[in-house]
């Protein structure tokens, strides 16, 4: 039992290492010719999460670095200078990751759980402080989402967010 035990440990020490450099490594190669964008992320909880975000978008031609923020929900991928990435593109990744962006949650929750697509929504907050592109994107999701049908509630945190 104890070889079971000290071989699961040293597994884990083994996998996580890669993820951690890898996150260092994605914020301080970051230069002013490359773009940055940033995608929240519904359902990432843990490094295995992370490595399959990563993994992904990691084989994308387009991508420079990738850095998952767990405790944000967010996913920042670092663009090679002259490329672009579509928004239908980065969706479709995060599809392929297995997870869905915060606003097909929100959208997919509202008519079961109301309450959860407005508190969903709270990741909207700040879309105000963020870079002008990614602040254009959500701009535009917001706005994507008020004029779809959603509840009384949704759309109230909708409406104060842009005002």
């Amino acid at each position: 039992m104890k070889l079971l035990l000290t071989a699961l440990a040293a597994s884990s020490i083994a996998f996580a290492t890669p993820i951690t450099s890898a996150q260092v490594e994605a914020t301080s190669e970051t230069t002013a010719s490359q773009t940055l964008l940033t995608a929240k992320v519904n359902g990432m909880v843990c490094d295995f999460c992370a490595r399959a975000v990563t993994k992904v978008f990691g084989k994308e031609a387009a991508v420079e670095t990738v850095h998952v923020d767990l405790d944000k929900g967010e996913i920042h991928v670092t663009l090679k200078s002259g490329t672009d990435l579509s928004d239908a593109r980065v969706a479709s990744l995060v599809k392929k990751s297995g997870y869905d962006l915060v606003a097909g949650g929100i959208k997919e929750a509202d008519p079961k759980n109301p309450a959860l697509a407005a508190r969903l929504l709270t990741a909207f907050e700040q879309w105000r402080s963020l870079e002008p592109t990614t602040k254009a994107k959500a701009e535009r999701t917001l706005k994507a989402l008020q004029a779809g049908d959603l509840s009384k509630n949704a759309s109230d945190i909708i409406g104060r967010t842009l005002s």
